[in-house]
Parts: structure tokens; sequence; C-alpha cells
């Protein structure tokens, strides 16, 4: 486990939206990290409830939207990856200008995240990092892992089902 005070997490409107859904993400904050996002991520939520949601997180000053702007190099990152959106260039600007584990359920940012050597983790990371610090129990983590399956269909599943068979 990563000491919390080390690292700053970025999150992207997928993380978001899968911990939102899967009635984690208070958990998570539980953890102790600092999250960063940034005002394009925010942008992308069109959804009334999650945007609700992810504005009370704001408020709380649980999650931290950096107001750092810098178009240039962002439309640059955009330029060298016509793939990624540019809310995806910007967190990945930011996790790289912070030397912050990156969040993302996405997976062509994950790919150039990893290409560019910085830490990418997903939602079972961070089950397991509710789990191994007591914030939730091993039957809790297995029923929200049996829920990502269905409430984000592109969730993958069998690395779902060997953590399943891991926490039994």
């Amino acid at each position: 486990m990563i000491a919390n005070s080390e690292r700053i997490y970025v999150k992207d409107t997928c993380i978001l939206f899968d911990l939102i859904d899967l009635n984690l993400a208070d958990e998570f904050f539980h953890l102790g990290y600092m999250v960063l996002t940034t005002r394009e991520v925010i942008a992308e939520i069109i959804d009334a409830e999650h945007f609700e949601i992810v504005s009370s997180f704001i408020n709380d000053q649980r999650l931290i939207v950096d107001t750092t702007d810098e178009f240039g190099i962002v439309q640059a990152l955009c330029d060298q990856y016509p793939g990624l959106s540019y809310a995806d260039c910007s967190i990945l600007y930011l996790a790289k200008m912070k030397d912050a584990v990156l969040l993302s359920a996405d997976g062509s940012l994950r790919r150039i995240a990893e290409s560019d050597g910085l830490c990418v983790r997903g939602v079972l990371w961070i089950v397991r990092e509710l789990f191994e610090s007591g914030i939730i129990t091993g039957a809790y983590a297995i029923e929200k892992l049996e829920m990502y399956k269905t409430v984000n269909s592109r969730s993958p599943k069998i690395e779902i089902d060997a953590m399943i068979k891991s926490l039994l």
C-alpha cells in the first residue's frame, strides 16, 4: 500500500462514475489521499445526479479541482494522442506535472499514461485498498466487485473474478 502522504491521486470521470455507481465514493475518500481532477473532467459530467454528488465532494474539499491553465501543453498532448479527449489530456498532464498516480478506467488513457511511465490504478486497486485498510470487509468487497461487473459493461471481468477468488 502506498502511504497516503506520498502521492496525489488524479481521477477521470470513469473512475468517479464507477465509485458513485458502486456507492464506494465516500469510502474511497476515507483512505485519506489527496485527490485532484481538472475543470475539463468536471465539465464532462452531464448527468445531473452525478454532477450533484461530485459537486459535494468538491465543496467538502475531498476532491480538489486543479486550476492550472496550460492550454498549450494540454493541446500538444491532444495532438500527440488524437485518441484522447481534451479532458483526458488535461488529466494526463496533471498526473505528469504532479508526479501522481492516475486513477482511470479508460483503456486508451491507461495505455498512454503507462507508456509515459505513470502509475495507473483503477477500481480493483481501490477496492483492494479499501479492504486492506479495513474500511470495508471482504464480503462487502466481493459484493461491490460483483456489482462492478453489472454497472460497467467494460469492467475487467476476468480480473474481477480473480480478485473475488483471492478474497474468499
